[in-house]
């Protein structure tokens, strides 16, 4: 499995989850609190994975692969010769 999550989408779902099953051990009971603790579930795993399948099914995917220094740096001279270019053409 790939991971589709960044850092800030698994920490924020791992303390929801948390939240949620303390809600479900001290306040709720019931229904309401089978599902809390399905939802936590489901919230801890995909955190602990770093994989999400709705991610994937909607395309949204935070972990990108860094761009290389290699290619920023030669960006930046390009943009740097430009700059030189038009400077020097006025």
């Amino acid at each position: 499995m790939e991971k589709n999550m960044g850092n800030t989408d698994r920490i924020v779902k791992a303390v929801i989850g948390v939240i949620l099953i303390i809600a479900a051990i001290f306040w709720v009971s019931g229904i309401l609190g089978i599902i809390f603790y399905i939802i936590a579930a489901i919230l801890l795993i995909t955190a602990a994975l770093g994989f999400c399948p709705l991610y994937k099914l909607f395309k949204k995917g935070e972990a990108k692969p860094e761009e290389s220094t290699a290619e920023t740096e030669s960006t930046e001279l390009q943009d740097l010769k430009q700059t030189k270019e038009e400077v020097e053409e006025q």
